[in-house]
């Protein structure tokens, strides 16, 4: 661990903190998750399914630990055209300013959409219907 000092607070900051991940994705869709179970998984294929997005056809899925920070500038995406993140938060990406779940955002020549862990779809009806409106909504950009 370093110690960094500000005027006020002193941060202990892990020296891996920015983990090199190296995420490569050549398909039109990357689907970014947060670690969850097989039935977890299971219930995600089945949602990108409903919309036509199916994994190393037209979809790349790279699995992160939840607390993982990525520089975005770093990441390679030769094609891709949408990025959905599920369990993910937009300050893991080093954004600011995609707070809002089922949002559509265009940055960088990308379309994001930040969602909830998967599990919260397999028990809140309400936010099944948000994600499933904001992929439809997705989809139909293109």
């Amino acid at each position: 661990m370093r110690n960094y000092k500000s005027t006020h607070i002193q941060y202990q900051i892990p020296k891996d903190y920015l983990n090199k991940v190296n995420i490569v994705s050549t398909m039109p869709t990357l689907v970014i998750i947060a670690e969850q179970s097989p039935e977890q998984n299971l219930f995600l294929h089945k949602i990108l399914a409903s919309v036509q997005l199916v994994d190393q056809q037209n979809t790349s899925i790279e699995i992160l630990k939840k607390d993982q920070v990525l520089n975005f500038n770093l990441l390679n995406l030769k094609s891709t055209q949408e990025i959905i993140a599920f369990g993910i938060e937009p300050n893991q990406f080093m954004l600011n300013g995609f707070e809002l779940k089922h949002h559509i955002y265009e940055f960088e020549g990308l379309k994001w959409l930040f969602c909830y862990e998967i599990q919260t779809y397999q028990t809140d009806e309400t936010k099944k219907r948000q994600l499933w409106n904001a992929l439809k909504a997705l989809k139909q950009l293109k």
